[in-house]
């Protein structure tokens, strides 16, 4: 069976798919919620929490902006690349919800609290680091 989308007959509807598409998935979802007999308030509570604990996300959704941002602040895109690269490898074990992380510390009987409070010193002289490797690599003309 073939799925056929709307958004492939009317052109006008292609610029908004994905919108669409969060708008449904949000409406549903409401709606489910107060069907099922959470109040308004519980309901606002807990989206507020929801979007608290996706924040961090947000940066990875936003990854596409990092080609014209770099082009407007005039990084050379090579340089754009590794400042990516080293964020998203220093990222990877700082965030409480990275499930690599997760499991390492559920294997080694560690709270994240612990690893934190152990971590955070190398953590702060590998961002010291980069960002001097990123500096003189703009500096040097890395392209």
């Amino acid at each position: 069976m073939k799925t056929v989308s709307s958004s492939g007959f009317i052109p006008a509807l292609q610029d908004y798919t994905m919108i669409i598409v969060a708008l449904t998935f949000l409406a549903a979802g409401i709606s489910s919620v107060l069907i099922a007999g959470m109040g308004s308030g519980r309901l606002a509570k807990s989206f507020a929490a929801g979007l608290v604990s996706i924040a961090p996300s947000v940066l990875m959704i936003l990854i596409p902006i990092i080609t014209p941002l770099s082009q407007l602040c005039g990084i050379p895109m090579q340089l754009a690349i590794l400042a990516f690269a080293f964020g998203d490898g220093f990222s990877n074990v700082i965030y409480p919800t990275n499930a690599g992380l997760l499991i390492t510390l559920g294997l080694t009987d560690v709270s994240y609290g612990e690893w934190f409070r152990y971590s955070w010193r190398f953590q702060l002289l590998n961002l010291i680091l980069t960002c001097g490797i990123l500096l003189f690599g703009l500096m040097a003309g890395y392209a």
